[in-house]
């Protein structure tokens, strides 16, 4: 009754989940100044406009002039938070600027990049390229791995001791892997949230937290999949261990509201 119960927790989240948009990475639609363009006088404004609402940490936008850095005022989100804005200061002279930004998509991914533009009679020397990073790659790929290692483990041993009770004299189950699996599905969904908190900084998220990015979608994803983790440890533990497959159904719910592979149905794996 619980794994059916799980199971059906589960389809419902995948329904849900694909009836709205794919998440992917936050695309950089457009720019004013436009990437790699020539424009006769400095502007007074950054926009940049992204496929996708996006949140932003206190510089998301820097400025690099021919002198050097270019001051600009603070961030400011708009157009349902799809467009990011700076002011910039006037008295800006000729020659190549380079914009450098950085937001977080609705997935949780820190999405990093660059572009140049030129103020004045500077084509010829504008010879940069526009470039796209996503921070904290490596971390988050890991990371992930082992958060679904972790559910791999769990919903494969509950299911696993399902199918033994059904089958007349069967043989004991080895050795459980509960709590362990949920424990480490902890662990990567700390890691996780820090990276979120960090803006991709596994560094910054433990020295320098950014708490606000808890209240946004991934960080809402990122809390309720470390509770979900925690109550499977505790559950397990019990008497009871299959009501670990509830929380568990939460956090694959979680990732069905965080999966991006570019398809209608996120979980399912088909349009």
């Amino acid at each position: 009754m619980v794994l059916f119960l799980a199971g059906i927790g589960i389809i419902a989240a995948s329904v849900l989940g694909g009836a709205g948009p794919v998440f992917a990475h936050a695309n950089l639609l457009f720019s004013t100044p436009a990437a790699n363009s020539t424009i006769p006088v400095a502007p007074t404004e950054l926009s940049l406009v992204f496929d996708e609402p996006v949140t932003i940490d206190k510089t998301p936008i820097t400025l690099a002039g021919p002198h050097g850095a270019v001051a600009v005022a603070a961030a400011v989100l708009r157009s349902g938070g799809t467009s990011v804005n700076v002011t910039v200061p006037s008295g800006e002279g000729r020659g190549i600027y380079t914009v450098h930004w950085q937001v977080t998509a609705e997935d949780g991914d820190v999405v990093a990049g660059s572009y140049p533009f030129a103020v004045g009679p500077a084509a010829a020397a504008l010879s940069g390229v526009s470039a796209v990073d996503t921070r904290g790659a490596w971390e988050t790929g890991l990371l992930r791995g082992l958060l679904f290692a972790a559910l791999a483990f769990s919903l494969g041993e509950l299911g696993g001791w399902w199918l033994l009770r059904r089958i007349p004299n069967a043989p004991t189950p080895a050795r459980s892997w509960l709590p362990w699996a949920p424990l480490l599905g902890v662990a990567a969904s700390l890691g996780l949230a820090l990276l979120l908190l960090g803006n991709g900084s596994l560094i910054d998220g433990i020295l320098d937290p950014a708490f606000g990015a808890l209240a946004s979608r991934p960080g809402i994803v990122a809390v309720a999949e470390i509770i979900g983790f925690a109550l499977a440890a505790i559950i397990s533990w019990t008497r009871r261990p299959a009501w670990a497959a509830l929380p568990l159904a939460a956090v694959v719910g979680g990732e069905v509201f965080r999966a991006h592979p570019g398809i209608a149905n996120p979980i399912l794996g088909c349009p």
